[in-house]
């Protein structure tokens, strides 16, 4: 991918990172608690991504500010159903995730709209992780929420010629009562 048609200039990973968000459409994610966990979590989901552009949601910190002056954001929509391990049926699940790329072009945030635009939880920065290569990223901090600290991984997912299919983001929350993994495969 380059940053202007028949340009050599490459764009940046995180750059290419964002541009990949709008061509999600599906999701498959898998949930497993370990051995430190008192929830009963471990299931598996599927469902559809609905991705759409949006103008900036005004920062809530204003420690954050400086980082999220940037004209839109991509959200995604996702539904689909859920099953946790040892039950016979589903439940219906529905999420809303804002991405936003960050001013300075070095960071991809990751926030959780459960509770609608107005009561965004921002989750983690992702920041590239070039020891592991350009297509891996990482969160540059994990998130306190209250006593549970939440980190994630991601990795774009190419065919064998190199074509982006989409992308692999684990989960890992931790704290007294959480020993939680979560594997999300989004694909285009």
């Amino acid at each position: 991918m380059t940053s202007k048609l028949g340009s050599r200039k490459k764009l940046t990973p995180i750059v290419t990172l964002y541009a990949l968000l709008a061509q999600i459409r599906r999701l498959d994610f898998s949930s497993r608690s370990g051995p430190a966990s008192r929830n009963a979590w471990s299931g598996q989901g599927s469902g559809e991504v609905t991705v759409s552009r949006e103008a900036t949601v005004p920062p809530h910190d204003g420690a954050r500010q400086a980082a999220q002056q940037v004209a839109e954001s991509v959200v995604f929509l996702e539904q689909g159903q859920f099953q946790l391990e040892g039950q016979s049926s589903s439940v219906n699940f529905h999420n809303r995730y804002r991405w936003q790329l960050t001013a300075d072009g070095e960071a991809l945030s990751l926030s959780h709209e459960r509770r609608g635009r107005d009561a965004a939880v921002f989750l983690f920065d992702l920041v590239a992780d070039s020891a592991r290569g350009e297509d891996h990223f990482v969160s540059r901090e994990a998130h306190l929420c209250i006593d549970d600290l939440y980190a994630a991984t991601l990795v774009i997912v190419r065919d064998e010629t190199g074509n982006a299919l989409g992308f692999d983001l684990d989960w890992r929350i931790t704290g007294p009562r959480k020993d939680e993994h979560l594997a999300y495969r989004y694909r285009c």
